[in-house]
């Protein structure tokens, strides 16, 4: 019996490992997308620019405030992109 819940926990643990080595690897941006993005910013306007700018400088506020943030763990980060 022992022998059997070894194996399920080495294949349920290399199953994982497979999963997240491909989970984090189709997340990370192909180096073509960034040349499309540039494509995509020389088409819009002005105050689309504008705008995203204020998001951003929103965003680096909030990630500047004093207070102690929470240490996310990978599982938080991935619940984040859905």
């Amino acid at each position: 019996m022992l022998r059997v819940t070894t194996h399920i926990s080495r294949l349920l643990r290399s199953l994982g490992n497979r999963l997240e080595k491909w989970l984090f690897g189709y997340l990370l941006p192909s180096r073509a997308s960034a040349v499309l993005a540039t494509l995509v910013d020389v088409t819009r306007t002005r105050a689309e620019l504008i705008a995203e700018n204020a998001l951003l400088r929103h965003q680096l506020g909030i990630l500047r405030r004093h207070v102690k943030r929470p240490q996310l763990t990978k599982g938080d980060r991935v619940g984040l992109l859905f």
